[in-house]
């Protein structure tokens, strides 16, 4: 795993920062997560695309484990419901 820049505190801070209302866009600038033309990209992004492209990638690294044969029909039915139905799986 690759170590962080951020301390573990440093980290906390940060997060507490985002609780306290202050905008995403505005702690990432303010700490340099992002850059203004990573944050120009993101927010200029199709929602919908990206998330089509997450689920995609969570299917083929699942479908690389060895209990894909037995899990593959409900795992990737809970995919399928995420990409249709919302943010959340409907028996949640």
């Amino acid at each position: 795993m690759r170590k962080s820049r951020f301390t573990e505190s440093q980290i906390l801070a940060i997060l507490g920062e985002g609780e306290a209302g202050l905008a995403v866009a505005e702690v990432c600038r303010k700490h340099g997560i992002l850059g203004p033309k990573t944050l120009a990209a993101a927010l200029a992004a199709d929602p919908g695309q990206i998330k089509a492209n997450v689920l995609a990638e969570r299917v083929v690294f699942m479908a690389s484990l060895p209990t894909w044969p037995m899990f593959s029909r409900g795992w990737a039915r809970r995919m399928a419901e995420l990409m249709f139905t919302g943010d959340k799986p409907r028996w949640q």
